[in-house]
């Protein structure tokens, strides 16, 4: 699978990794996984640096679709993205903005040590 994921329950933080090109499907069902781990409303760093994103600003409404379906009412953790090439980038940039319509947060960063601060400053 392209996007595995370990859940620290201490700190209720995922640390999601991604390899190879990930399709809309594997994505979808990387959002699918959190849901059925109990784990969406974790913070989440997903790390991008080995991996681009498959698909394209057509695929933003499924993925919304998902996350509106998965939480049931459960708040949604925020979202680090690390990419480190550009289309990765500027992709994760149209999905913190959808992180904005469904009321979290999610930023983009190009190191894993930035996002890991920003992870850390939003929570109480």
């Amino acid at each position: 699978m392209p996007v595995t994921f370990t859940a620290d329950h201490t700190t209720r933080r995922i640390l999601a990794v991604a390899t190879r090109t990930v399709t809309l499907d594997e994505y979808l069902a990387h959002v699918d996984a959190r849901v059925a781990a109990g784990v969406l409303a974790y913070d989440q760093l997903l790390d991008m640096r080995a991996a681009t994103f498959g698909f394209g600003t057509a695929a933003l409404e499924p993925i919304l679709a998902a996350i509106r379906a998965g939480r049931k009412g459960i708040p949604q953790g925020n979202t680090a993205i690390v990419a480190v090439d550009d289309p990765t980038y500027w992709f994760a940039r149209q999905l913190c903005s959808c992180a904005e319509l469904l009321g979290y947060r999610a930023e983009r960063f190009r190191s894993v040590a930035e996002a890991e601060e920003w992870l850390t400053a939003q929570r109480p």
